[in-house]
């Protein structure tokens, strides 16, 4: 592999001794069996080699071994242990090329996190332990994995906690171990310290991706998840839930050189490749249907193959890039000699396998970077894309002219050594994604409704092939872009009338090829045309034109379904009860609705009296009409009232009284009889006469006027002047006098007014 050979001076993980005085040299480039080991585990081991790939050290977790196979001094009673699943971890100090840090965890949580400190200068370049079981965490969980910071010099050393859910990142620089961790709350909760304590549940291996991007951990008896990492602020996020039992020993887990593919072991069951490029991680599982006594850990080498613990011959997977029974899983492949394999192999940091030809950008119409890792100068490269095209720099830009899959090679000579590295890359076809509108009528008028999003899956793909892209909903374009908090599609429940989705079209074999586009939500109201329930027409025209409103279409029936019209206007030419249904579209969705209303003659006034309190200090006109229908009433016929009853001064007066739907008026003179309070006979001109107020249209009537002491002054006419206030030529005294109105028609009326001088 290019990765072998390019990484000239980067061989930390050449060297491998683990299980039973086991031991592997990758520095030739296969695989060379060792049988010198000291070490003897169950599980964790830790080897370190330096950039040329000599052997520095290694460690069971509890003690640990110099190059000549010796412990070193104080190198013995570290807080690993060799049953815990990855009980140590060898870091570098950076820019400290001789001083490294060996963090260790213990079985079955019977201590915490420590870390301790080797300098390979002393002991005469063998090394010895000069701080010894640093503490810092109280009982976490058997899980290790360490990876350069995003600035090529630093670490981070990643650990999980136990009784909760959380991941601890710790960063280790040039000034040493940060003792506060970076901690993320993410994924299954190993609350298990508080309910059962099952430490069988704190075992199984952590590790990222070569790249560092993606995490993977098996939590056994509990269940695999995968996130997100950030190699520069060191946070966990976004967990995916990969499998999931309280009965299966989920154990070992390792990427794929170029982060593709996840392989994780079940101890006695099986091994399992998951795609990551797949949108659906969880659903691609595929068994290799292994050995079930060949499911031990799993780790990435030099050679880029996958190396398979669990029996004494170690197994392997040929071409982890490669997808199902392709990746080429081969049983009893690495005979140990003198040496067994156990369950453990050594974990390392892992962007030490982060070499060879990289490449990103996988998508057709996107640019894809090729680059090539090595730690040595390359003094040139020479680039085969694959598809005719050539390249003579170290990180060139290519585009591919069609998707499909392609060879792709990099010849590089460093010095005098040129070798030629191959990869095999696929160019995935973008899909397009299409605006849509779910338009639904609101039948039963709440707004609400469950929808079925995978209905609009063939809108939003406009005729792409659904094998080949597959289409997902979120509330919001920053979910759908980063493809989170998916909706379930047959789940769905709008809240509003008017609402927005986004879908995300992706390419079902690599996620990151996408679209997206939004998908409009109209829970549509039922047409309501702008008419009346009620409608009064006059008796002898009932004749009305009504308008349906602007639909798209209508009918206008009678009480017996018979249609009158299927026009916007209809003529109702007699009462009745009728019914308009009314057809509006959008979008395709056409919404009904049938409104009821019914015609009816208006009741309109016969005959009416009025009564009349004539003489009174408030004249009132009262109307009485039959039945309690309303009517409105009027004086002058311009200016109608609901009320039946008229304030008036004295006077002759025309009353008119019509129905609401003013259809016919009618009309009465009435003429209401007062009289004046006083009067002041002093030839002034004003008030000098009494007299009856409106007596005059009562040409038949006759006036008496009397003393206090019931003496007859006087007898007046309708047509003359009044009294003046004398009798028999004398001023009678200022006083009250009374009065007697008799009319022709038997109506008599009495009262009395003041004289005043």
């Amino acid at each position: 592999m290019l990765f072998v050979h390019l990484g000239y001076s980067q061989r930390e993980a050449a060297i491998w001794y683990f299980g039973s005085n086991a031991g592997l040299d990758f520095n030739s480039g296969v695989p060379t069996v060792l049988e010198d080991g000291a070490l003897n585990t169950a599980e964790g081991c830790a080897t370190m080699a330096d950039p040329m790939g000599n052997l520095l050290f290694y460690t069971d977790g509890v003690t640990v071994w110099n190059r000549n196979h010796r412990p070193m001094p104080n190198g013995a009673g570290l807080k690993g242990h060799a049953s815990s699943t990855q009980s140590g971890i060898i870091v570098p100090v950076p820019n400290h090329p001789s001083r490294y840090y060996v963090f260790t965890t213990n079985f079955q949580l019977r201590d915490g996190l420590y870390f301790s400190e080797i300098d390979l200068a002393l002991n005469g370049g063998l090394g010895d332990v000069v701080k010894k079981n640093i503490l810092l965490k109280k009982t976490v969980t058997e899980k290790l994995t360490a990876v350069k910071h995003r600035n090529g010099e630093d670490f981070w050393v990643l650990a999980h906690d136990w009784g909760n859910d959380s991941y601890l990142a710790y960063l280790v620089t040039a000034a040493g171990v940060n003792p506060n961790p970076v901690v993320s709350n993410v994924g299954f909760n190993l609350d298990y310290a508080n309910s059962g304590n099952d430490v069988f549940k704190s075992r199984g291996y952590l590790k990222t991706s070569p790249d560092g991007r993606k995490l993977a951990a098996c939590h056994s008896f509990v269940g695999i998840e995968l996130l997100d990492f950030d190699t520069e602020t060191g946070g966990v996020s976004n967990p995916e839930v990969l499998m999931q039992s309280n009965a299966k020993d989920f154990y070992g887990l390792e990427f794929s050189p170029y982060g593709d593919r996840l392989y994780i072991s079940i101890i006695n069951e099986d091994i399992f490749q998951f795609n990551l490029r797949e949108r659906n991680i969880a659903a691609s599982r595929m068994p290799l249907h292994v050995p079930s006594q060949m499911t031990g850990a799993l780790q990435l080498a030099l050679d880029g193959k996958i190396y398979v613990a669990g029996a004494e011959k170690l197994a392997v997977i040929e071409s982890p890039e490669e997808l199902g029974p392709a990746c080429g899983f081969k049983a009893n492949v690495i005979n140990l000699g003198t040496g067994h394999g156990t369950y453990g192999l050594p974990p390392f940091i892992t962007s030490y396998f982060d070499l060879g030809i990289r490449a990103n950008g996988f998508c057709f119409g996107d640019t894809t970077l090729f680059s090539i890792t090595a730690t040595e100068h390359i003094d040139t490269v020479a680039w085969d894309f694959g598809d005719g095209h050539t390249a003579s720099i170290q990180n060139p830009l290519h585009h591919y002219d069609a998707p499909g899959e392609y060879l792709v090679s990099a010849t590089v000579q460093i010095g005098t050594r040129i070798n030629t590295e191959k990869r095999r890359i696929v160019i995935y076809e973008n899909p397009m994604a299409y605006n849509a509108s779910y338009v639904q009528c609101d039948w039963d008028e709440t707004g609400l409704y469950f929808i079925d999003l995978s209905e609009m899956d063939s809108q939003i793909l406009n005729g792409q092939d659904p094998d080949m892209f597959e289409v997902s909903y979120f509330q919001t374009g920053n979910d759908a872009r980063a493809g989170v908090s998916e909706l379930v599609k047959d789940q769905y429940s709008n809240t509003d009338r008017v609402e927005k989705l986004y879908a995300r079209v992706q390419h079902i074999d690599n996620k990151d090829c996408y679209a997206l586009s939004e998908l409009d939500i109209l829970i549509k109201e039922l047409p309501r045309p702008d008419l009346e329930e009620s409608y009064l027409v006059c008796p002898e025209d009932p004749f009305l034109t009504l308008d349906g409103g602007d639909f798209d279409s209508w009918s206008w029936r009678d009480a017996q379904e018979k249609e009158l019209a299927s026009s916007r206007m209809v003529d109702i030419t007699e009462p009745g009860t009728y019914s308009l249904t009314v057809n509006g579209a959008e979008n395709g969705q056409v919404c009904g609705n049938t409104f009821y209303f019914e015609v009816r003659p208006t009741v309109v006034p016969l005959d009416f009296d009025v009564s009349v309190n004539h003489f009174s200090e408030n004249i009132t006109l009262t109307i009485a009409m039959e039945g309690n229908d309303d009517f409105q009433y009027s004086l002058d016929g311009v200016r109608f009232q609901k009320s039946n009853q008229f304030e008036v001064e004295p006077g002759k007066y025309t009353v008119f009284v019509r129905g609401t739907a003013r259809c016919r008026t009618l009309s009465k003179e009435v003429i209401a009889v007062g009289y004046q309070k006083f009067f002041t006979p002093n030839s002034d001109g004003i008030n000098d006469y009494w007299k009856i107020t409106a007596g005059e249209y009562f040409p038949e009537s006759t006036v008496f006027i009397f003393d206090r002491y019931g003496k007859l002054l006087r007898e007046l006419r309708p047509d003359e002047e009044g009294w003046d206030g004398t009798h028999q030529g004398l001023p009678m005294p200022s006083s009250d006098y009374w009065f007697r109105f008799e009319n022709i028609d038997g109506t008599i009326f009495k009262a009395h007014f003041t004289l005043k001088r």
